[in-house]
């Protein structure tokens, strides 16, 4: 039964990636920061293995993030065991890399080889070493580089890959990781039987898997000056970048700039733009396509783009308000054509002055009606 929350709830697990006997890879979410992460959960055999694979990890944690070191973002405990987080490697690894394409060429097993020493260089300065470095455990991020991982796996899945660690899983130094490389460089490049191995990197190889620790490099920095040192043929045309065949397709890439949005001038209906607002706008078109003019912008141009299509702002209080739009009043509806009668006077029109004259000779017939008739009857 696999657990689903460490670290308080922190960590909701959602996915089995792989497990054995003493791992378990979970594809996990992260609450907190809302994006979602790699949690392995170890269980040593005994308290002192999972006290030093403790202290490894946060030992690597506080690198705050090597070029070529998968980042360890957290450690805790959990389950009788240890918890390490990292983030996720959209690339996959090396040996998925291989899995799907096949062995690497020489330049390309070469340079990752040179990224896994750097790596080690850094994890050796710290007292940490890997002890079961492998194609497996060497990933690709998402930009393309090369990250080395599990620098604890080795001290409880027992592998082993240097003589003197036979006998004793999780054992060794930095020459048993120098060894390690030496071997993986074979594997990255089909292994004995499949493949012979360039005589430009036999020596090499030759050297980092010496049976005597004593014979073999020193130092991960001193492996890392010779191997860069070589001169290997060109990469073929066409070999695809470690991580191509595993990472998932990338969207689209945004417009490097807000000129890639535009469209050409005749595709704007420009009589329906007002003559001082097209002045200024085709002006900030071609800033945006072809760059500035001057050393700097300022918004006046937007100001007067405003004030061409909406009109002057006004000031209110000291501050600008832009000016209420003078927009046309509706037409009042249209009596239907079957029953003409006169439209109504709007209430807040003035009466016009023909209508006081015609009440008043109105007004005046009427009274002189009635003066003639009452003389008439007196």
């Amino acid at each position: 039964m696999h657990p689903e929350r460490l670290a308080n709830g922190r960590y909701a697990l959602l996915e089995v990636v792989r497990e054995d006997a003493t791992t378990q890879v979970y594809r996990a979410q992260d609450h907190r920061e809302g994006v979602e992460r790699v949690v392995t959960l170890y269980a040593p055999e005994s308290a002192a293995v999972r006290q030093q694979v403790r202290e490894d990890c946060r030992v690597l944690q506080g690198l705050g993030g090597h070029r070529h070191v998968v980042p360890v973002l957290d450690v805790g405990e959990a389950y009788g065991g240890v918890f390490v987080v990292t983030p996720p490697m959209p690339g996959g690894s090396v040996e998925d890399h291989m899995l799907q394409l096949g062995p690497l060429p020489p330049a390309q097993a070469a340079a990752v080889a040179s990224a896994v020493l750097r790596a080690l260089e850094v994890a050796h300065a710290l007292g940490v070493a890997h002890r079961g470095l492998g194609p497996e455990n060497v990933r690709i991020d998402g930009d393309g580089i090369i990250r080395v991982d599990g620098f604890a796996e080795a001290l409880v899945t027992g592998r082993a890959e240097a003589p003197e660690q036979a006998g004793q899983p999780g054992e060794g130094d930095a020459r048993s990781d120098i060894y390690a490389v030496g071997a993986m460089l074979v594997s990255m490049l089909g292994g004995t039987g499949r493949r012979e191995i360039p005589a430009v990197l036999d020596g090499f190889v030759r050297r980092c898997m010496h049976d005597d620790p004593a014979h073999r490099f020193q130092t991960a920095a001193d492996a890392r000056a010779a191997l860069d040192a070589l001169q290997l043929p060109s990469l073929p045309p066409g070999t695809p970048a470690l991580g191509d065949a595993t990472r998932a397709p990338a969207p689209s890439p945004a417009p490097s700039s807000f000129g890639e949005f535009l469209r050409p001038n005749e595709e704007i209906d420009w009589d329906d733009v007002d003559p001082e607002a097209k002045t200024v706008l085709d002006a900030n078109r071609r800033t945006l396509l072809d760059g500035p003019t001057e050393p700097t912008r300022t918004t006046e141009s937007f100001a007067e783009v405003a004030d061409a299509l909406f009109g002057p702002a006004a000031v209110v209080d000291g501050a600008e308000t832009p000016a209420p739009l003078a927009l046309p009043k509706p037409e009042p509806p249209r009596a239907p054509v079957s029953a003409p009668i006169a439209a109504p006077v709007a209430a807040d029109e003035p009466t016009p002055a023909w209508v006081w004259v015609a009440v008043g000779v109105g007004f005046v017939i009427v009274v002189a009606g009635g003066v003639v008739a009452w003389l008439k009857l007196g």
